[in-house]
């Protein structure tokens, strides 16, 4: 028995349920109603995420298979189907879950299998995969997690489109499954090591991770013309002169986190640069640059590894584009100090910056003073985009002594500063009442705080606000709480 309504009508209703909630759902309706999803056809992507510590979730997936197969339902489209494996039991399980789920034309799979420890004269578990999952024809993206490859394996996925490798594979079964995939763009690969022959700048990848990736020097040499996005992590110098020298015409996104190795990059259309090292981000933003004048530009990543930028880092970068820029540093703000100076210098040439935003985190508030004074110095020649935003992290600042404040601390010309994790006390007001009356052509101030653990009351929050605002000499302040 089946609701009076069109078919399109009721698959349309049901496509803003997750499986769950259609049974639940339907189940409180009438009883016209309550199997009505086991014989409809669900066009829909439906998603299920598999545990082996959740019992539960595989027996609802199981059930819920078995009762649209026995309904008759002719489509049953799996979109993404994730399955966590914390054991190295019930192997034909896991296989039989997999294998309904490839045999539902799932289009997005993640499998997850725990990680074996090495021990003397002990073999180590594999849980086997099922050999249809290297033959699926309509998987679109396949995350692995630490997942052995048997050698010799017949790989074939002919609309893969997104691979995703975290300690996985042999080394002579990694080529067949990158290689296999005409249609492979996007390639991820972590702690996942390649031989010498296998050269991934064969295929036309336009996103690829590389993390602790060890390269050889002919891997070092990248020549990927279809290549929009390149991220590096995880790499210590290597003990060689060998240099990444990446050529390619359609770069646009560069992000390198904990890399130490040398580089040298090709890139006439980067729009978005990044590196970070533990607690220290620097990010630069471009508009298009397809006109740039010197087609010849070279990035050399020794100018950041020592985080000491020099001025030739943006010298060699489209100077007639907007520039958006973006330095955050995480602890000691004598960290954010350090690079200031080399920072200045290489900006003070680029004629189009339009934003700069300066993110540092300060236990006590008293300090803030000469570090904004110290900013202010040293960005004067493009304070009309500057941001400064501090965030303080000491909920403890009874004792917080005011120190006579330097005539040379100043903040002339500061456009906009935030300030972020005040614990509202008197010793702040006074301190915002200093602070605001060397702002002398300050335009806005924002102070935000945040609903953490040990946030005050939004009551007491606005009564502060209240008198931040009456009493601070400053012409536009906006207090938020979130």
């Amino acid at each position: 028995m089946t609701p009076t309504l069109p078919a399109d009508v009721i698959e349309h209703i049901f496509s803003f349920l997750s499986p769950r909630d259609l049974i639940i759902r339907t189940s409180l309706l009438s009883k016209k109603w309550r199997d009505s999803w086991v014989s409809t056809n669900l066009c829909h992507p439906l998603s299920f995420e598999i545990s082996s510590q959740n019992n539960s979730s595989i027996a609802f997936f199981q059930q819920f298979m078995k009762r649209r197969r026995e309904g008759g339902a002719s489509s049953t489209v799996l979109h993404r189907f994730s399955v966590e494996w914390c054991s190295f039991n019930r192997e034909e399980l896991l296989g039989n879950l997999i294998t309904t789920a490839l045999n539902h034309h799932v289009q997005e799979l993640h499998i997850s299998l725990p990680k074996a420890k090495a021990r003397l004269h002990v073999p180590q578990p594999n849980l086997a995969i099922p050999s249809l999952l290297f033959s699926a024809p309509k998987l679109r993206t396949l995350v692995l997690h630490n997942v052995r490859f048997t050698p010799g394996q017949n790989i074939i996925c002919p609309d893969l489109e997104s691979l995703v490798l975290k300690n996985s594979g042999r080394r002579s079964a990694i080529p067949s499954l990158v290689f296999s995939a005409p249609k492979l763009r996007a390639l991820e690969l972590h702690n996942v090591k390649l031989t010498p022959e296998q050269n991934i700048m064969a295929l036309k990848l336009k996103t690829l991770v590389l993390d602790n990736v060890k390269l050889t020097l002919q891997q070092k040499i990248m020549n990927c013309q279809d290549l929009e996005t390149l991220v590096l992590k995880n790499r210590e110098r290597s003990s060689t002169d060998e240099v990444l020298r990446l050529y390619t015409a359609n770069l646009k996104k560069l992000e390198l986190e904990n890399y130490d190795e040398e580089f040298q990059l090709h890139t006439p259309k980067l729009s978005s640069f990044s590196y970070k090292e533990d607690d220290t981000c620097l990010e630069f933003w471009f508009g298009q640059i397809d006109a740039l004048s010197n087609a010849d530009s070279w990035l050399d990543s020794r100018h950041l590894i020592s985080k000491s930028l020099k001025d030739s880092l943006l010298r060699q970068l489209p100077v007639e584009e907007a520039l958006h820029v973006r330095a955050s540093v995480k602890g000691n703000p004598l960290v954010l100090e350090r690079i200031l100076s080399p920072l200045a210098s290489l900006l003070k040439s680029y004629h189009n910056l339009r934003s700069l935003e300066l993110i540092t985190t300060v236990d006590d508030i008293a300090s803030l003073p000469p570090l904004a004074s110290s900013v202010i110095r040293r960005f004067s020649y493009f304070t009309e985009f500057l941001v400064l935003k501090v965030v303080h992290e000491n909920t403890n600042d009874t004792d917080l002594q005011m120190e006579p404040w330097p005539k040379s601390c100043t903040l002339d010309n500061l456009k906009c500063i935030v300030i972020q994790g005040l614990t509202m006390s008197d010793h702040q007001v006074d301190f915002l009442r200093l602070l605001f009356s060397r702002a002398v052509n300050g335009e806005r101030m924002v102070i935000v705080e945040e609903a953490r653990e040990y946030a005050i009351k939004a009551d007491l929050w606005m009564d502060f606000a209240s008198r931040v605002i009456n009493e601070c000499p400053f012409p536009n302040i906006s207090c938020q709480y979130m």
